[in-house]
């Protein structure tokens, strides 16, 4: 059904509203809208909008939302992105008093189109993908979690529906990779319910995606659940076996479940890895602690001068190598360790190992995609045939 000129006038009349009233209030539109909880999250994404219930007189019927998201997503087409993020922004405002009800029928009204594109070309959707996870980017940096949740959806309603339209396992793959950069960045945001969702969704479409796997140990390691951290991180490192820290990981929280030989192992190898930076100087301290818990002093200060000789700037193993001396009853060693921290090079790191240890990679914050954005770009000819498609079924 074609919508009259009354119902698109309408629409544009109420969003020329919005803009008017934020220009006058001196507020970002991507503001206006109140916080509110986030969506439920136990629906698949692919069949949320069909079931969740809709206010029998949303501010913005659907259909009306479904041609104005064409005509944003056509701005991708003519290569004008801002223009598709201003128009996206737009239709995040609804006017009229449920706002909820409103915001659920844009969504519904956005899933339509998506589904329509994916119907023609599964691919096509890669364009839309990238815009909602930069509108995703932009509401999390504002802190907006209502209307970062709205993107959220639609991009696992999108990535499911690329999955199994696509059939293949490099669609299956890239689906997983979208949704493991979205989740570790809630992860980073300590959003742990939306993002072990999202994490374990990715996991459904690609077992051993990393980044997936990375992000759901390290939340299962800091909530104190080790046995199943250490699942994880096995996993991990049976597909990232170059990971210094995949294998750090898995070494401290093994130890932790009482593998100690297996530890130590694990341990040692990341001393001998001259590849392993960080990661090594904190195995160095593991395994002297180790020896340290054994009666073994004279073991873990040899460790710890090994150590001191590959990361010379380091005061934490110094400190460490002092307090293996005072344990041992040679206080004169001991001082004479301490001092050698006036002597030692400057370190010219930003953050020590061990804080560096307790957060996740920095690729967490990045939402990179860069094989998605490569892809993208030749897929803007395939999303313009599944636009005008839709236009002329609707006119049809």
């Amino acid at each position: 059904m074609r919508l009259s000129s009354d119902t698109v006038q309408k629409i544009l009349r109420r969003v020329t509203a919005l803009a008017a009233v934020c220009a006058a209030a001196g507020t970002p539109a991507a503001t206006v809208a109140a916080q509110s909880p986030s969506d439920p999250e136990q629906a698949r994404p692919s069949r949320r909008y069909y079931s969740q219930p809709i206010a029998e007189e949303p501010a913005i019927e659907a259909e009306a939302v479904a041609l104005a998201y064409r005509d944003a997503l056509s701005q991708l087409v003519a290569a004008e992105p801002a223009a598709a993020v201003a128009a996206v922004t737009a239709l995040e405002h609804p006017a009229g008093p449920a706002v909820a009800q409103s915001l659920h029928a844009t969504r519904q009204g956005l899933a339509t189109v998506l589904h329509g594109i994916a119907l023609h070309d599964y691919r096509a959707l890669e364009p839309a993908i990238l815009l909602h996870v930069e509108m995703f980017r932009r509401h999390r940096d504002a802190r907006n979690v209502r209307l970062e949740d709205h993107h959220l959806a639609l991009i696992r309603f999108m990535v499911a529906e690329y999955a199994e339209r696509g059939g293949t396992p490099e669609a299956r793959a890239t689906a997983a990779e979208v949704l493991a950069a979205v989740g570790l960045a809630l992860l980073e945001d300590k959003r742990r319910t939306a993002a072990n969702g999202t994490l374990e969704r990715a996991l459904g479409f690609n077992r051993t995606n990393g980044d997936a796997l990375f992000g759901l140990a390290i939340d299962r390691e800091w909530a104190g659940d080790y046995p199943n951290a250490v699942g994880l991180l096995e996993r991990l490192v049976a597909v990232r076996p170059e990971s210094a820290e995949g294998r750090l990981r898995l070494a401290i929280n093994v130890q932790r479940v009482g593998r100690r030989r297996d530890a130590g192992e694990l341990l040692t190898a990341l001393t001998a890895d001259p590849e392993a930076g960080w990661a090594a100087e904190i195995a160095y301290q593991e395994l002297a602690r180790n020896r340290i818990a054994e009666g073994d002093p004279a073991g873990a200060a040899a460790l710890l001068r090994e150590a001191i000789e590959r990361f010379p700037a380091s005061e934490p193993l110094r400190l460490q190598l002092a307090y293996v001396f005072d344990r041992a009853g040679d206080p004169v060693a001991a001082r004479g360790a301490v001092a050698e921290l006036a002597k030692s090079p400057p370190d010219g790191a930003d953050e020590s190992p061990r804080r560096r240890y307790a957060r996740l990679p920095e690729s967490a914050a990045a939402l990179d995609l860069e094989a998605l954005r490569q892809s993208a770009g030749e897929r803007l000819g395939a999303l313009a045939e599944a636009l005008e498609s839709l236009a002329a079924g609707e006119s049809g």
